[in-house]
């Protein structure tokens, strides 16, 4: 139950600059709009701010990205190839069903937690760009494929009956993506504005896990 399951659907790296030069200048502006984007949000990030964040002329930005959208993108783009890449190590094979899932939700927060400024963006982008409501739904598309085939898997061996798959994803990975924006991006909820990753990592995957393993009265058969 790893992040990716094959090409297909796994992480697809941006072209990086051919240049040692361009690469570290492609970085510090992506480094710089992270910090500016922290500082006062997407909407209000000009390209302006974040080259001069980065101290690099804004002739040198439009080597390297058509605009902020494009910018943002790409960096969303590193926060996906990242999650996919340490969902990878996640190991399976004889390991208690509830551990698999503890590790997949500690990969996912920890690696939000580390993009939380450029996730913000997508959120306040796509109530100003409808393009980035469509780039966020086929980001999101490959981890609730893998969900859903995971549940139709333990369908086969009569865990959670009637439930279906691919609404059931969606949910669950709305949860996720939710719960970690209100944590780590908004500030927490009224009256309580932190939450330890233990914390977060342990209801995460309890809700998980309690969603889908479970039988009716009588059903038999094993994962």
């Amino acid at each position: 139950m790893s992040m990716s399951s094959d090409s297909a659907i796994g992480p697809v790296t941006a072209e990086q600059p051919s240049t040692q030069r361009g690469r570290s200048t492609r970085r510090a502006l992506m480094d710089a709009a992270r910090e500016v984007i922290a500082r006062v949000g997407y909407a209000d990030a000009r390209v302006v701010d974040i080259t001069t964040e980065a101290g690099k002329s804004v002739g040198v930005f439009y080597n390297y990205f058509t605009d902020k959208a494009e910018l943002l993108r790409s960096m969303v783009d590193e926060f996906r190839d990242q999650a996919y890449t340490r969902g990878d190590t996640v190991m399976t094979g004889d390991r208690e069903p509830y551990e698999v899932i503890r590790d997949i939700v500690t990969v996912y927060w920890t690696t939000y937690r580390e993009h939380a400024p450029v996730l913000s963006g997508v959120f306040q982008a796509a109530q100003i760009d409808s393009a980035f409501v469509d780039y966020w739904r086929d980001l999101r598309a490959p981890a609730r494929t893998l969900i859903a085939n995971n549940i139709r898997r333990l369908q086969a061996h009569d865990y959670c009956p009637g439930m279906d798959p691919d609404i059931t994803a969606s949910a669950i990975g709305a949860m996720l993506d939710y719960f970690c924006y209100v944590w780590l991006v908004e500030g927490g909820e009224a009256g309580r504005s932190s939450v330890t990753d233990e914390e977060a990592i342990d209801t995460l995957s309890r809700i998980w896990f309690n969603a889908l393993w479970w039988k009716t009265e009588g059903a038999h058969g094993t994962t």
